[in-house]
């Protein structure tokens, strides 16, 4: 099943007993660095579902999944992993192996509560990248933090001629021995380049119009090359005007250092995607200051996401945000008069969001003031909505 019909899935996922466990484990290698690796992960695992801090009733249902968890963690979990998001109840477990780290989360109740995994996919946004040199461009494709290559397209071999040859390695060795060297002339040296040149350009002409098929069938964020910077022109030009701000050269070809490439494409994802969390929380700051279409808390912008007029909604991620709502009209406010069960505010929201999209979400830090101050969720509003959207 694709990711996100699955995600989806889980949104319409309900146990009336309130016994599906949503749990995010950190187990990156650099937080903490331990000997003991899968070990000391299933221990810390177990030490904090059995926590006496939890009430019985809770730990009885931890309990319930807690060998599952410990088992995949010993047995499944990848070495690359550096987060796990379970979710876990009577004839559900689902289970997600992130490329990013995520903090410790736990939530019990009739839903499951994917606020913290859809802040981490977030991190993990798709992109293309092309890796290039005279001979070839390799086309890569990067989602959910994994890289792996797409197709490769080589360039037409260009001929050097006897005298060409003659000219480098093989006219300095007849140098060095007293015999006369035969050099190519200038002419012939600028006509092989200027073939070199356009069996470059032809390539990359090629792996541009790949990547635009491609951004058809799944569209990226990013676009990164990785090669020559004065060849990276022929591909970025190459690309229709809507796709050219996504290109991004990120420097030359790392030929024996590989780990080098995905280092540095993870941290300009990771500059992204804060730079893209810090213009759009200003932007709230800023019309909030101005009191222009914003609203904030739960019991404010809930009862709008039905109108179209929600146009951004801020979260943190690890707050489930508590609430109540109808089991059998699935309304929040209780004026039905039937009776209600626990949800989390957040999940509702990205419930909505998946399943009746487009609602953008921005993931805000745990703990930032100014969001806690204004009851834990805050919002961008339309000036006119989009009614009748669903």
């Amino acid at each position: 099943m694709e990711l996100q019909e699955l995600l989806k899935k889980l949104c319409s996922t309900c146990d009336p007993t309130e016994r599906l466990v949503s749990l995010a484990l950190n187990v990156s290698k650099a937080s903490p660095p331990h000997p003991e690796g899968r070990g000391f992960h299933s221990s810390r695992l177990l030490s904090w579902l059995g926590s006496e801090e939890h009430p019985l009733t809770l730990r009885e249902i931890l309990r319930g999944v807690s060998g599952k968890m410990e088992l995949h963690i010993e047995t499944e979990l990848r070495p690359e992993t550096e987060g796990l998001f379970v979710v876990a109840g009577p004839g559900l477990w689902e289970s997600f192996e992130l490329a990013v780290p995520i903090k410790d989360f736990l939530y019990v109740g009739p839903t499951p509560c994917i606020a913290p995994l859809l802040e981490a996919l977030t991190r993990m946004p798709r992109a293309y990248v092309i890796r290039f040199d005279q001979q070839e461009g390799i086309l890569d494709e990067v989602s959910g933090g994994v890289r792996r290559e797409i197709e490769r397209i080589p360039s037409v071999p260009v001929e050097r001629d006897a005298q060409h040859q003659m000219s480098g390695h093989s006219a300095r060795n007849q140098a060095g021995s007293g015999r006369p060297a035969t050099r190519m002339g200038g002419g012939g040296r600028d006509r092989y380049e200027y073939c070199v040149e356009e069996t470059v350009e032809a390539m990359l002409h090629q792996a541009a119009d790949r990547v635009q098929t491609l951004q058809q069938k799944a569209p990226s964020e990013s676009i990164y090359a990785f090669g020559d910077r004065k060849h990276f022109p022929y591909f970025r030009d190459r690309l229709p005007a809507t796709l050219r701000s996504q290109a991004i050269h990120l420097g030359p070809l790392p030929h024996r250092h590989e780990e080098l490439l995905g280092k540095r494409i993870a941290e300009e994802q990771d500059s992204r995607v804060r730079n893209r969390v810090e213009a759009d929380i200003l932007e709230f700051q800023s019309r909030q200051a101005e009191q222009c279409y914003v609203a904030s808390g739960p019991e404010v912008i809930l009862p709008l996401l039905d109108t179209g007029k929600v146009a951004r909604v801020f979260l943190d991620p690890g707050d489930p945000l508590p609430g109540t709502k109808c089991i059998s009209c699935g309304s929040r406010g209780g004026a039905c008069g039937h009776p209600l069960a626990a949800t989390s505010m957040t999940q509702e929201v990205v419930s909505h969001a998946l399943l009746h999209p487009p609602l953008p979400l921005t993931f805000v830090a745990p703990g930032a003031a100014w969001l806690k101050e204004s009851g834990g969720m805050t919002a961008l509003l339309s000036e006119k909505g989009i009614h009748g959207r669903r």
